[in-house]
């Protein structure tokens, strides 16, 4: 191959020493013989020739391979171009337009999922600008304007009701649950904006009922407001409640003439201004007055005279004023009655204190009281007259004591096992009745002061576990009732401070201790109103049984077999008695009459 190149190239010489080395080697090869002849024939042709420059041999033949080559590169790129240019290009041009109008649409709906009206319309925009007549552009479109009347209606709204007018918020909001229902929280403003209609129209009636005088209707109203919104003037709520507690017992204990038989109510009230403010002076002096009277006047119609005479007389110096009359004929008949009794045992002296301090009382007639003075006058400072014979005996001949009426002996509470004892406000026999827990067998017991002390000791008794070991009671926290329980004390804690059990918003009261001793049932304002509880005795898991928006359900007690609960409330307009499961369910009312009735126990 070398030989072969350089002849090619004219090297001669190196030619000829390539063939002859060849040659040496392989003297039989006749191409390289045959090359050699041709080597040798040019280069004799050389050497007879002038000299002259060696010139360059072009290689044509590579030279015309590769032009052929570029020439079928450049048609083929120009047949390429071609074919691009007129049916690639508008294909790839069309898709692309169809991508990017199809991005908008996507970013168009994204943004309306979103609730970017704003950005979604832009999108829509620019699409309709190329497809005027996009469908689902127009839509979309068609919704958004939609979309955007409602956002401007809901907000007109809102800003109305900012500015205080609820009623033209009302109306608005009403036709976005027309227009479109499930609409934001359209359907909770509907409901606080009635909620606060109804709460305006009842405070504007409590104030007008206040001015006209109807305190109870006022104090009802109000305290349904409260109930109703909790947060709405709480102060200003506390104290007008507060005032009308106070006033409406003063009133019923300055009527004239008097009825003792509403003074329950007024310790009542005076108790629900203690409870809105524990240390107030005017409800504790207020309720002083009235438990004093009415444990006076059950002393007295038990003819327990003395102990009649203390709390008569104590109701007498805190407020003359208070049943005037009644208290001085009450304490004036007392000591009369002490004085007989006195007198009738054989003690002259403590007779006629009694009498005096009849005689004493600011009263028109004491005319009995003196009469008795003056009979035992007499038999004080006995004369001595001289003679041998003894000083005769002294001997007093008591007046005949007056015949008993023949009144059976009444049946203790107690002995209603499995009945309801409550207080009604029967308008032929008020006080207290017994009824048996499906509203039949209703008795009435009357109002005597020892049906009412039985009554009490009842109550009280729901107060305790089942054993007697543990005490609830409640107590003041951050002026907010709550319920405590007192355990039993220990050799290091003789005196255990109360632990409290309800640490709820409201006022916790009136609690009462399962007789299984597993739970313990109160009333609680912690929700609208005053509803009743039920929580584990260790006061946990406390949840709303009777959950109302402004109904009362109050003063709880359990039955004997810790299953059902008695309770009473004005659901129905009227306090009324009513019987429920232990769960809240199945309430029903037991009283069904046209009276108030009020504070039922189960007995045990």
């Amino acid at each position: 191959m070398q030989a072969r190149q350089a002849f090619q190239e004219g090297k001669w010489k190196a030619a000829l020493s390539v063939l002859h080395d060849i040659l040496q080697d392989d003297p039989a090869c006749e191409e390289a013989r045959d090359l050699l002849a041709e080597v040798e024939f040019r280069n004799r042709l050389d050497r007879k020739r002038p000299a002259r420059a060696r010139q360059f041999i072009i290689p044509w033949g590579r030279i015309g391979l590769v032009v052929g080559i570029a020439v079928f590169l450049i048609l083929a790129l120009s047949l390429g171009v071609r074919l691009y240019r007129e049916q690639l290009m508008p294909n790839v041009q069309a898709a692309q337009v169809q991508n990017r109008r199809q991005a908008l649409l996507s970013q168009a709906q994204a943004y309306y999922v979103a609730g970017n009206f704003v950005m979604s319309q832009q999108r829509l925009t620019a699409l309709l600008q190329e497809v005027p007549d996009h469908q689902e552009a127009l839509d979309l479109e068609a919704q958004i304007e939609a979309e955007l009347a409602l956002v401007a209606k809901y907000e007109r709204a809102v800003a109305l009701q900012a500015e205080g007018d609820p009623l033209s918020a009302l109306e608005l909001l009403v036709q976005l649950t027309v227009e479109k229902p499930g609409y934001r929280d359209v359907a909770t403003r509907i409901a606080s904006i009635r909620k606060q209609t109804q709460r305006d129209d009842l405070f504007r009636e409590a104030e007008v009922a206040q001015q006209q005088g109807d305190l109870v209707r006022a104090l009802d109203l109000y305290q349904q407001v409260q109930y109703l919104d909790a947060s709405f003037s709480p102060e200003l709520l506390r104290e007008r409640i507060y005032q009308l507690h106070i006033d409406i017992a003063n009133e019923l204990m300055a009527r004239q003439p008097p009825e003792p038989s509403r003074l329950p109510d007024a310790q009542r009230h005076f108790q629900q201004a203690l409870v809105l403010r524990p240390r107030d002076a005017v409800a504790a002096a207020g309720k002083e007055v009235v438990d004093t009277f009415l444990e006076g006047r059950a002393r007295f119609d038990e003819g327990q005279w003395s102990e009649a005479i203390r709390p008569l007389r104590r109701v007498f110096e805190l407020r003359p004023s208070f049943f005037r009359t009644a208290v001085l004929d009450m304490l004036y008949q007392a000591y009369v009655s002490m004085g007989d009794a006195y007198l009738n045992s054989g003690d002259v002296g403590m007779a006629y204190a009694a009498y005096m301090d009849a005689n004493g009382l600011p009263l028109n007639d004491t005319a009995l009281a003196e009469k008795r003075i003056v009979d035992i006058v007499p038999f004080l400072t006995p004369t001595l007259t001289p003679s041998p014979t003894a000083t005769p005996t002294l001997t007093l001949t008591p007046r005949p004591p007056a015949l008993p009426t023949g009144v059976p002996t009444p049946r203790p509470l107690n002995a209603y096992h499995n009945m309801i004892v409550f207080s009604s406000d029967h308008e032929d026999q008020p006080g207290y009745w017994v009824v048996a827990p499906d509203g039949t067998q209703r008795t009435y017991l009357g109002r005597s002061g020892a049906t009412r002390r039985e009554f009490e000791e009842l109550k009280s008794q729901q107060a305790f576990s089942p054993d007697g070991k543990w005490q609830l009671v409640v107590q003041d926290v951050n002026r907010v009732a709550q319920i405590f329980v007192i355990d039993p004390p220990t050799t290091q804690f003789p005196n255990p401070q109360p632990r409290q059990l309800t640490k709820m918003g409201g006022l916790c009261y009136d609690p009462a201790w399962s007789p299984d001793g597993g739970r313990i049932v109160f009333v609680s304002q912690a929700g609208q109103s005053d509803d009743i509880w039920v929580m584990n005795a260790d006061g946990t898991s406390a949840r709303n049984l009777t959950a109302n928006a402004w109904q009362w359900d109050k003063h709880p007690s359990w039955s004997p077999d810790s299953s059902r609960i008695v309770f009473w409330s004005n659901r129905d307009g009227r306090n009324q008695i009513y019987v429920m499961d232990d769960q809240g369910r199945n309430a029903r009312n037991i009283s069904n009459n046209e009276y108030n009735e009020y504070d039922p126990i189960w007995v045990r």
